[in-house]
C-alpha cells in the first residue's frame, strides 16, 4: 500500500482494501443511508 494524506491531511494507506461479510454489510448498509438522506 502507498502512504499518503486525506484532504484532512491524516496519514491514510491507499491500496484496495478486502473486506470480511461483514464489513462489506456494514459499507453496504452505510451507503443506503447515505443515498437516503441525499435523496431528501
Amino acid at each position: 500500500m502507498i502512504d499518503d494524506h486525506d484532504q484532512d491531511g491524516r496519514k491514510i494507506k491507499r491500496g484496495i482494501y478486502h473486506l470480511a461479510e461483514a464489513g462489506r454489510r456494514a459499507i453496504h448498509a452505510w451507503l443506503r443511508t447515505r443515498d437516503k438522506k441525499a435523496g431528501e
